[in-house]
């Protein structure tokens, strides 16, 4: 049996053992990306790569490949919305996915193809040649962290956008971005810091410790945890106390897994220090319904 070891940072390290390989069958490899309640979203394949909807209620699968498409891959999923890229003639081009129908999504202006990350409402977040953007009804906002070198936003909750960014000196930051505010995520002692998904208060993402060994995290706006599976892990989502994603195992293939996070009673959170302001972004978008 495999187990996956989430380490608490600070206080030492548990096994955990609430948590299940993600597979779909027949699949050369399924690359969970984005999770909404029981619905679990990804990449199998390839190539080409498809898209796959997987209800963990009921345990069905769903394929799903954009109309005249030669690569699709779903990204993000909110309720029946689902996001990704889709390629025709080597250009990528985002989509939104209502259930029934198909919308191209190509930000004005952009070069290197659009990639639709995630869906939250009306609101969607992905990037652009090195661009972030945020996707609402047919008005594009252009997303460029302070100081930035190239932005990428990833995850979407509300009015609450997460990603990462690049600096001209170098290293990636994380970042939380609500309505022109942006504020840095960086895990503690890392080289680099990457958020890929938010729902609440809840961050998750992929880091490198000083060793240049790379980990998810978990953040709930006063402890960061660290989350390690048995290969490197490549992406992570979160939908309440559900995390999904994938890593790379021993023999270079992908494996998706979906991790229930433990009640606090069970699980203590070690506290490394508050992020101002979060609190009080949360309480506006309380505020704005």
């Amino acid at each position: 049996m495999v187990w996956l070891v989430v380490m608490v940072v600070g206080v030492g390290s548990v096994v955990a053992d609430n948590w299940s390989f993600v597979e779909m069958p027949g699949a050369g490899f399924t690359a969970a990306t984005g999770i909404d309640g029981n619905n679990i979203v990804g990449i199998w394949g390839g190539p080409p790569n498809h898209c796959f909807v997987y209800n963990g209620g009921n345990g069905s699968w769903m394929t799903l490949d954009m109309p005249g498409a030669t690569d699709t891959q779903a990204l993000g999923i909110d309720g029946n919305s689902i996001v990704g890229v889709y390629d025709i003639n080597g250009t990528a081009h985002g989509f939104f996915y209502d259930g029934v129908s198909w919308t191209t999504l190509d930000m004005p202006g952009g070069w290197g193809g659009t990639q639709a990350h995630d869906v939250s409402g009306n609101n969607i977040v992905g990037y652009n040649g090195g661009h972030g953007f945020l996707y609402n009804s047919g008005n594009w906002t252009t997303l460029d962290a302070p100081g930035g070198n190239f932005t990428m936003a990833y995850g979407i909750s509300g009015n609450n956008v997460v990603g990462f960014y690049n600096t001209f000196t170098g290293g990636e930051h994380g970042f939380l971005y609500n309505n022109g505010s942006w504020i840095t995520l960086d895990m503690p002692g890392s080289i680099w810091t990457q958020a890929r998904g938010i729902d609440g208060n809840n961050i998750v993402g992929i880091y490198n410790d000083s060793g240049n060994v790379r980990h998810g995290f978990l953040y709930n706006g006063t402890g960061w945890t660290t989350i390690d599976m048995p290969g490197s892990i490549q992406e992570l989502n979160i939908s309440g106390n559900k995390i999904a994603g994938y890593y790379a195992n021993d023999g270079g293939g992908l494996q998706s897994f979906l991790y229930t996070v433990p009640e606090p009673s069970t699980f203590a959170l070690f506290s490394l220090g508050m992020i101002a302001g979060f609190a009080l972004i949360h309480r506006k978008k309380q505020a704005k319904g």
